[in-house]
């Protein structure tokens, strides 16, 4: 009795059991590529050199009313900062701008740097929608004589299509993907000088 009892009753218990993770992970994987109209022989590494605070961390943050909250059930992969700083490296190295690009991770020597500076990046909430906010400086450097070749800002918002977490991540994407167009036409046309 007692054995038939502990498996009607592991039974049970087992069904009540989620297979599904408590926490979404959500990513920035860039979709749009654009090649470049101008081919440098030249090396680039990246180096996000600073950051809001908020795009260093994991937690999925968002604005209403002139308030920070941060969303329960979602968080990025990674901090916004390094998956930025990849989806940028992807994209210009299949821009074929250059002939390589690198991570600030990596040991190689480059011709340029390219310091990455997120001003902004937030979810906004009003009454009944939302839109996200992103913001970005690049400095273009050459490494020889250390001198600030170019540098500019970019900037977008992006109306999210559907309240929530996820509805942000895909204006996110939309908005990286329209300032990395614009960023490497303007390097594009900085190096062909």
């Amino acid at each position: 009795m007692r054995r038939v009892l502990f498996v009607v009753l592991a039974l049970f218990l087992g069904g009540c059991v989620s297979t599904k993770p408590t926490i979404s992970l959500v990513s920035l994987d860039s979709t749009s590529v654009k090649k470049a109209d101008f081919f440098s022989k030249k090396s680039l590494k990246i180096v996000p050199s600073s950051s809001t605070k908020l795009a260093t961390f994991s937690q999925m943050s968002y604005s209403e009313d002139g308030k920070i909250y941060h969303f329960n059930k979602t968080k990025w992969q990674d901090s916004p900062q390094n998956m930025i700083a990849q989806n940028f490296q992807k994209n210009l190295r299949d821009s074929k701008l250059f002939n390589s690009v690198v991570l600030f991770g990596s040991i190689s020597k480059s011709d340029f740097i390219l310091e990455l500076n997120i001003e902004e990046f937030m979810h906004y909430f009003n009454q009944d929608s939302s839109y996200v906010g992103v913001s970005y400086s690049l400095v273009l450097v050459d490494t020889k004589s250390s001198r600030v070749v170019a540098s500019k800002a970019f900037s977008t918002k992006k109306e999210a299509k559907t309240q929530g977490a996820i509805g942000g991540v895909n204006a996110y994407k939309e908005a990286l993907d329209e300032l990395f167009v614009d960023s490497i036409e303007y390097i594009s046309e900085v190096l062909s000088e």
